[in-house]
């Protein structure tokens, strides 16, 4: 097992900065740990992960935990390059393996109200019914409290700890991101529970097949994380744009400004919500433009092999965390996209 040697230091929400490099002499380098969902907890059964575990000791830590949920059948694996850039940016970064065998859409088509109660039962293992039935040690809250648990008991210099009230989840220190289905599991979060912010990535998708779409009620309700904490971003030839442009609808996010390129354009893009590319992306899987936002094999990479969207993914991390926002050189800056 590898040791992730690095302390968090203890910070408040308030003044936080982005992470800045600690030192410029002899760096430990980023480091990413596998744990299997079994090793934290017996009571944990499918998927059995594993979880991934980043922190980049060469940065100053923000005192806040990023948490990625994967989209339909994924595992946090698909999206390592998005756990490189939360780690560098300062965050203590998770990837979380959870029941994700099936899409909500095919579980609720267009029952809106079915997909409440998807994501409620998938987060904490509540009110199963005939669309989820997770049971609460292996929904997505138990799971991550397990892991965090774990992790202050084997890498105690990480104080993971600071992470958990008690046997539960802070989320208060928290930013949930999520892809596609996961995207979908981060939006209920910030309804039900007061967390860092929320990040979508090619999501939210639930809402009705209809011509409009019509969103899911849960997503316009009144939610515990406040409005300007959500962030979005999607392809414009994702066969999911007009729904999941519902969805951000739905949550608000015209509020913070209308549907910004990101294309050639730097950050902060207006200090917008909703972000969007149509750069084109390999085309190595089934939906290339749906999951080049978050997935490895589809995001598409500058000539010296990093992530295209890196300088948006950062953005979003900044806003969601309540960080200062940065300014970004041009994607691909003094380099071409492949």
């Amino acid at each position: 097992m590898i040791a992730l040697c690095v302390v968090l230091d203890a910070c408040s929400s308030a003044g936080r900065t982005a992470a800045t490099s600690t030192s410029t002499g002899s760096r430990a380098a980023l480091a990413i740990l596998p744990v299997p969902a079994s090793a934290t907890s017996p009571a944990i059964g499918a998927p059995d992960g594993p979880n991934l575990v980043a922190v980049d000791p060469s940065v100053r830590p923000n005192g806040e935990l990023f948490v990625f949920l994967p989209g339909t059948g994924g595992l946090p694996r698909c999206c390592e390059q998005l756990l490189r850039v939360a780690a560098t940016t300062g965050f203590a970064a998770i990837g979380l393996a959870y029941p994700n065998g099936v899409s909500a859409d095919r579980r609720c088509g267009n029952d809106v109200p079915c997909y409440e109660a998807v994501r409620r039962n998938e987060f904490d293992g509540g009110t199963p019914g005939p669309a989820s039935a997770v049971a609460p040690d292996n929904a997505i809250e138990s799971r991550l409290a397990s892991l965090l648990s774990y992790l202050a008991r084997t890498q105690p210099d990480g104080h993971w700890s600071r992470f958990l009230d008690g046997t539960r989840v802070d989320w208060s220190r928290v930013v949930v991101a999520g892809h596609s289905q996961g995207g979908g599991e981060a939006a209920y979060v910030g309804k039900a529970e007061a967390t860092e912010g929320i990040i979508l990535l090619s999501s939210v998708v639930d809402s009705t097949n209809t011509q409009p779409p019509v969103a899911a009620p849960y997503l316009a309700s009144r939610g515990r994380t406040p409005q300007d904490r959500y962030v979005g971003f999607d392809h414009t030839a994702d066969p999911f744009f007009t729904k999941i442009t519902t969805g951000w609808k739905a949550l608000g996010l015209e509020r913070f400004g209308g549907l910004a390129p990101v294309d050639d354009r730097t950050a902060p893009y207006g200090h917008t919500h909703q972000l969007i590319t149509s750069v084109g992306v390999p085309r190595r899987i089934v939906l290339p433009e749906h999951d080049s936002t978050a997935v490895d094999v589809e995001t598409p990479e500058c000539a010296d092999g990093t992530p295209r969207f890196a300088p948006v993914w950062r953005y979003m991390l900044q806003v969601a965390g309540g960080l200062r926002v940065t300014a970004s050189a041009l994607p691909c800056a003094a380099t071409s996209s492949r």
